[in-house]
Formats: structure tokens, sequence, C-alpha cells
């Protein structure tokens, strides 16, 4: 518990570098910075310094131990788990669909209205931010867009909300309630609040995938995936290819919720008995 709020310390502290860095920049050179290569740098170093420079203290530093070996990136998988895990990205995707329209047709009561507005504000602000990244028919932008929207945060975010919150909350609490809580803040420091739920939800699919597999390359493979897939739809509905909104029907979210549960049954059950062969 004492290295969680360490760990909480550091990435407080980065977090608030970050952002007097990133106000000095806005300052300084606001063309540069509100430019689409600025926005591009500024995702890119904010990712790594927050979550990847937060997480890389905590192991080495806080817990004096190598990144690679705790994390279980020294571990490789087999096959069939890769191929399992990329089918799990896949399967659980109209589930979280459906979640996520649900999420975002949620009206606040009255009382909090004045909440809801800011939220809807935040919410705009990063739809905005995502549609600079993605509106282009460029496919050299495309493949930039999987590099910093899918590949980074997939690496960057893993190591730290998995390979170090949800491990450190395993030793004081069993493995279920640590990969929902670790789900839980994974979702809340996105600040998004429409989409709040299916993203609680898709930390938990990375959180077991991790806790099953013993390996960062678990949950990173389907956080990979994941974030390729909507990279790549938002660009196909930018260049008129497919429909920007995709209504999941319910029987198609149960089935999808479904095969989620069960390959996530199987991701288990095949490394725990390849484990216990070994």
């Amino acid at each position: 518990m004492k290295n969680l709020f360490k760990g909480f310390g550091i990435v407080a502290g980065i977090g608030i570098a970050v952002s007097i860095l990133m106000a000095i920049a806005m300052l300084t050179c606001k063309e540069a910075y509100t430019s689409t290569a600025g926005q591009y740098i500024s995702q890119i170093v904010s990712s790594i310094a927050l979550f990847g420079l937060s997480a890389w203290i905590g192991i080495k530093v806080i817990e004096k131990e190598s990144v690679v070996h705790l994390t279980g990136l020294d571990k490789g998988l087999s096959r069939k788990t890769w191929i399992m895990l990329v089918g799990l990205a896949i399967a659980e995707l109209p589930a979280v669909l459906f979640v996520e329209e649900w999420n975002e047709n949620i009206t606040l009561p009255q009382t909090f209205a004045g909440v809801e507005v800011w939220l809807k504000m935040m919410e705009e602000q990063a739809n905005a931010m995502m549609e600079m990244f993605i509106n282009s028919d460029s496919i050299l932008r495309l493949i930039l867009n999987v590099i910093v929207l899918a590949a980074i945060p997939a690496m960057i975010e893993e190591l730290m909300f998995r390979g170090w919150i949800q491990r450190n909350l395993c030793k004081i609490t069993n493995h279920h309630t640590a990969i929902w809580v670790t789900a839980f803040i994974f979702s809340a420091i996105h600040m998004q609040f429409y989409g709040f739920v299916p993203r609680m939800l898709l930390g938990a699919v990375l959180g077991y995938a991790y806790f099953y597999t013993k390996s960062l390359w678990g949950s990173i493979i389907i956080h990979f995936v994941n974030n390729t897939l909507a990279v790549i739809g938002g660009w196909l509905a930018y260049k008129g290819v497919m429909d920007e909104e995709m209504n999941v029907q319910a029987p198609i979210a149960l089935a999808s919720l479904a095969i989620s549960i069960t390959m996530i049954y199987y991701v288990y059950k095949y490394n725990h008995t390849e484990k216990t062969e070994k």
C-alpha cells in the first residue's frame, strides 16, 4: 500500500510538471503548439512522461526491481495465446460499443446541470482533438495514428495501470478487486464521463488478460488491437467507407459478451494448464 501511495505521488508530481510545461509552451509558441505536429508531440510526450516515466520510477526506484522482469515483459506468449488474445480484442468490441452508446445517452439530474455542461465540454474537446488526428486521407497519416494513438498508449498505459497499479493492488487484495479497481482508475483518469463505463469494462478485460497470462504482453496485445480498430474505423468513416455511428443491437452485444467471457476463460485455462505442465 505504501508503494501505491508513493506511486500516486509520483504521478501527481509528474502530471503537474507536464501541465506547467504545456502551459508555458502554449503561451510562448501558441501557433506551433496548436498545430497538428505540435499536438502529436504533446500527445507523445505527455503519455510517456505521465504514465511511462511514473511506472518506471515506481518499479525501478521504489521497488528496486527490473521493469521487464517484474511485469512479465520477458515472458514470451505461445502462438495460441496470441491468437486467443487478438480474438478476444475483436470479440469484445460489439459489447463495448453497445455499452458506449448507452453511456453516451446518460442524463444527469437537474441538480448537476452545471457538471453535465462541463462534462460535455470535456468530451467535445477530446472528440475535436481525435478528429484532428484522424481526419486525413493520407495512408502515412493513418500509420502515424496507429503508432501514436494505438501502439504507444498500449505499451505505456499498460505499464502504468496493469504493470504497476494492478500488480501492487494484488498484493493487498484478491485479484478480482484489484482488476476492477484498476479498471475504474484507468477509465477515470481519461476524464471522459460519456465513455467511462465502456472504458472501465475494457480495463477489466485488460486486467484479466494480464493476470492470467502473467505477462504484460497479454494486455498490451488487446489494448493495441482495440485502439487500432478504433483508429482504422475513424479513418474509414472519414473517407465515407463506413458509417461513423455503429448501432449495435442487444442480441449481438450479448453474444459478444458471452464469447468474450468464454475466451477469457480459455486464456486462463490454457495458460494455467501450460504452467502446471511445466
